[in-house]
């Protein structure tokens, strides 16, 4: 049992501290004789460990391919696959080249079924160079084989074009070469992979994967084999012209292009373009090259109905790091082009300029406002570019109102038919205050509008808005006595003593205006029970403190009504 378990208990620490690596070599010092001429020095590891597994592996005094017994949550393990997973390089070297050494047993890296990879495939695919050259020449990868251990795991090697692919997407050129060389694999199968946390899983075959890494070494070299099909797609997750769009590699694109053999405006399975990868992601030189072509759809439109336009100005993954000031130049080249469409929405009705104006990118609503045909009205009908615009985008306001092609007055279809205006101000904080500033300063505001129950501008801010556009909506002439479809006015609806001061404040106010129930705005704030607006209204000489409604009831009755003081 000692001698089993020897291997494993030395390597396995990798995943551990420095202090605990160091106490698992101290307990080797005391199993094992040194040996002076063994001073390996691996990948920086103390030199006790390197002479320790030199030792085990040259005696042969552990099973090279162990897996641990009771440690279950690394049942899949063995010190090879831990060498690589910590990134020990030449630990892995050394025990890839000792005998008896299987590249095909089965790892797991992390616990789930699908992720399941052979040695030799966890070696090619983490760019393990040497190892996974050393475990080519101890294994036969010529077809497809498994077996299972004592302990009911499948440990399988993976098909050769399999490995290719990983090796492909692991920019390792060595490998590549030498499994085209010797081991003639298929090199137009797809296989899924992970690609990293920017793209996830995706589905490759060699030439795709070398051209999402930008590899164009491997590109031509693929490129140049007899039986590749550049433009094959299996499982219509793209070409390898999609996959180049992805990271904007202009050099591959280039000769994908003139190799000819792709279809330059192929959709994918969500009906997406490399045209559309490319101007999502900002990269202009691309762009013009796809252009170039003639063979490019500019309008071209995917399963959500979304344009290359559209994904300029929205990007899924949002901005790239110079935010939307790097996708200009793309909105602008697309623009310029004679077939664009410029109004067209997508399933959810939005337009480019909507997406740009919700996104409080001035540069791309600027630019959408230079094309001759742009409507800055289009968009769903309860959400014209304006009120994406308004949330809390001030300059993105001003941009658009100077166009003098929008209504700043129009309303909202499906939002109770209300104006910009109101959209601002019913939830907007401090931050929005601007805004309002700008909506109210443009000639023919209508800051009284009614919307379908009669509500106001300034009646919404007293709701949700802030003093501060209270004040504004005053000053610009907002009319204090207006009434909404109940008989209410906007101080009935207060419940801010600040606001409540305010209102009282303008001349002209009446404090004392009934409802339809005959109720005043004292009698609404004595229900609620806020002993301080009760306070500021009672100030007022213009009220009434026994006013009655239509019940014949007064204020003071509310306050010890059910939601009144107790």
């Amino acid at each position: 049992m000692f001698r089993q378990h020897t291997l494993f208990s030395l390597i396995y620490p990798l995943h551990l501290s420095k202090p605990q690596v160091k106490a698992n070599i101290s307990l080797a010092d005391r199993t094992f004789h040194r040996d002076s001429k063994d001073v390996l020095g691996c990948c920086g590891r103390p030199k006790p460990f390197c002479r320790k597994l030199s030792f085990i592996l040259r005696e042969k005094l552990s099973d090279v391919n162990q897996r641990p017994t009771y440690l279950h949550e690394h049942k899949l393990e063995t010190p090879l696959s831990i060498a690589m997973e910590e990134g020990h390089q030449e630990t892995a070297e050394l025990l890839s080249r000792a005998d008896g050494i299987n590249p095909c047993l089965t790892t797991d890296l992390t616990k789930g079924p699908w992720e399941e990879i052979s040695i030799l495939g966890l070696a090619i695919r983490g760019g393990f160079k040497d190892v996974a050259l050393s475990l080519l020449d101890r294994c036969d990868i010529g077809h497809y084989s498994q077996d299972t251990d004592d302990n009911g795991t499948k440990d399988t090697i993976e098909p050769v074009s399999k490995l290719l692919v990983f090796a492909v997407a692991a920019g390792c050129p060595r490998i590549v070469r030498e499994l085209l060389a010797k081991h003639s694999p298929d090199v137009n199968v797809v296989y899924e992979y992970y690609a990293g946390e920017a793209l996830g899983w995706v589905e490759d075959s060699p030439l795709m994967a070398a051209s999402r890494r930008g590899d164009l070494n491997t590109v031509r070299l693929l490129l140049d084999m007899e039986e590749i099909r550049p433009g094959v797609d299996p499982k219509h997750s793209g070409t390898a012209l999609t996959a180049a769009a992805q990271g904007g590699f202009i050099g591959v694109i280039k000769v994908l292009i003139a190799d000819g053999r792709i279809e330059v405006d192929y959709k994918n399975d969500k009906g997406r373009t490399a045209l559309s990868f490319v101007a999502e992601r900002g990269f202009e030189a691309v762009v013009d090259e796809l252009i170039a072509t003639g063979a490019i759809d500019p309008n071209s439109r995917d399963s959500r109905a979304r344009t290359p336009l559209i994904w300029a100005t929205n990007p899924g993954r949002r901005y790239r790091p110079g935010g939307w000031q790097s996708h200009e130049g793309v909105t602008r080249r697309l623009l310029a082009d004679g077939q664009i469409a410029a109004n067209v929405k997508d399933d959810d009705g939005r337009t480019a300029l909507w997406y740009a104006a919700k996104n409080g990118a001035l540069g791309l609503v600027m630019a959408l406002l230079e094309h001759p045909q742009i409507d800055p009205m289009a968009g769903p009908e309860h959400t014209p570019p304006l009120v994406a615009a308004s949330r809390g985008h001030a300059d993105m306001i001003q941009t658009l109102l100077s166009s003098g092609r929008v209504d700043v007055n129009t309303a909202l279809a499906r939002s109770s038919e209300r104006t910009a205006l109101m959209v601002v101000v019913e939830y907007g904080g401090e931050e929005s205050e601007s805004a309002t500033k700008v909506l109210l300063s443009v000639s023919g505001i209508d800051a009284d509008f009614q919307d379908s129950y009669g509500l106001t501008a300034l009646m919404l801010a007293v709701f949700g808005g802030t003093v501060g556009m209270v004040k504004q909506i005053l000053a610009a002439g907002g009319n204090p006595n207006m009434q909404d479809n109940n008989g209410n006015t906007v101080l009935s609806h207060a419940r801010d003593v600040e606001k409540i001061k305010a209102l009282l404040g303008v001349p002209g106010i009446k404090p004392d205006l009934p409802n339809n129930a005959g109720r005043t705005a004292l009698c609404i704030a004595a229900e609620s029970g806020k002993i301080e607006d009760i306070n500021a209204l009672l100030a007022s000489d213009d009220i009434n403190p026994d006013s009655r409604d239509i019940h014949g009831r007064g204020p003071l009755s509310w306050i010890s009504g059910e939601n009144g003081l107790k």
